[in-house]
């Protein structure tokens, strides 16, 4: 029984299929040596010993497989395991689909690709996006001194923020402070 070895190599967030092949004489990288030997860079000579994918296998603890894996069916619909595609379908015995991103144009946004073209987009921790601004945790408003991008009490919206430095303008106060989202100071007492 022929014995056929896959390694899933992850590039980016989508997984290809690798197999070996089991006898190769000359090389250019390790996948094109059987299990059990690796390519020799400077004769480009496959050599018994350990090889990459032997290191690979042990450390994830990857099972030989003893019988091939069916392809996908041509022109019938798969599961390419990337989910940045979809409509995915069988073309030349390779599950492939059609790529799609969900990559943000503002920074504080995170998009995950749903599989079926459309994104799923949340806000990144400790950022507010504010009518289609970021804004960073703490970041006072352009209009109010003391109201701020506080995440943890609300991701889309400027709150109150007591913690705030402001000032009043107004000269005859002291000791300004934010208090319920308004910048107040104390009167002298004459």
């Amino acid at each position: 029984m022929k014995k056929i070895y896959i390694l899933l190599v992850v590039t980016g967030i989508s997984c290809i299929q690798v197999s070996r092949p089991e006898r190769s004489k000359s090389c250019h990288s390790d996948l094109e040596c059987p299990l059990g030997s690796f390519c020799d860079f400077a004769t480009h000579q496959c050599i018994e010993g350990k090889g990459l994918l032997d290191d690979i296998k042990e450390a994830e603890g990857i099972k030989e497989i003893t019988e091939a894996i069916p392809a996908c069916t041509e022109g019938e619909p798969c599961d390419d395991h990337n989910p940045c595609t979809y409509n995915d379908t069988c073309t030349k015995g390779i599950c492939q689909g059609t790529s799609y991103s969900c990559k943000s144009e503002r920074s504080c946004v995170l998009g995950e690709c749903l599989g079926n073209g459309s994104c799923h987009w949340s806000i990144k921790a400790g950022w507010c996006l504010i009518d289609g601004r970021c804004y960073k945790a703490g970041v006072q408003s352009p209009e109010n001194q003391c109201m701020a991008c506080v995440p943890e009490v609300s991701q889309n919206m400027f709150v109150p923020d007591d913690t705030q430095k402001c000032d009043d303008h107004d000269p005859e106060t002291t000791g300004d402070h934010c208090e319920a989202g308004r910048c107040v100071g104390k009167k002298e007492e004459q």
